[in-house]
Order: structure tokens, then C-alpha cells, then sequence
């Protein structure tokens, strides 16, 4: 049993769309069966897209990675324990992850 928030085996990476204003990034995956849908992450603080094609499932990462303290730290002069954001992670088949993003919450939007 994987730890994947979303699993998503066989599925395809089309492209990433951010929104400075809206503070917002949609990732856009098309499944294994074609359908298309699109994983909106709120309140953005930072994100790091390695170009690949395949993806196999989006996990929830620990806050301790050196990317995720500076984006904090570009938030907060002195970083709580208890603040709202969280790292999540795009892995690919090699079983490495190639997007990173630090955001408050996420919303899946199918049938795009």
C-alpha cells in the first residue's frame, strides 16, 4: 500500500498554470482512462516543476526540505509550528518526485 493523497497510476502530466493573483496553481493530469482533470492548490507559497511526462500519485511531504523552509521563511520572519501550509509532491515511475509545491489546500477538479 502506497501513502499517495491521490493516486494515479499510468497518468500523464500535461501542464502546469499559475495565477500570481489568485496566489493559485492548477496542474492539469490526464488519467489512465483519458480523463482529464485538474488539481487546484491554494494559497501558494512556492513550487518546483522538473519537466517529465509520467505520474503515478500525489503525496503529502514533510515541511523539513531545505525548498520548503525558504519558502516559509519567505513568509514568515520567524516560522511557527502550527502554521497552515503543506508540502505536496507529484512522483513519477522512477518513484522521484518532480513537482513540489507548498500551499495551503487543494481541490481536485475532474472532467476538465
Amino acid at each position: 500500500m502506497n501513502d499517495f493523497l491521490l493516486d494515479m497510476p499510468d497518468s500523464e502530466f500535461i501542464k502546469p498554470e499559475y495565477s500570481p493573483e489568485e496566489q493559485a496553481l492548477r496542474i492539469f493530469i490526464e488519467l489512465w482512462n483519458a480523463q482529464k482533470i485538474c488539481i487546484l492548490f491554494k494559497e501558494v507559497l512556492g513550487f518546483y516543476i522538473i519537466p517529465v511526462m509520467n505520474c503515478i500519485g500525489m503525496k503529502m511531504a514533510e515541511m523539513d526540505s531545505e525548498f520548503c523552509v525558504l519558502a516559509l521563511k519567505s513568509e514568515y520572519e520567524k516560522i511557527p509550528d502550527d502554521h497552515d501550509f503543506h508540502c505536496y509532491e507529484f512522483w513519477n515511475v522512477d518513484d522521484m518526485p518532480f513537482i513540489k509545491i507548498i500551499a495551503k489546500a487543494y481541490e481536485v477538479i475532474r472532467d476538465i
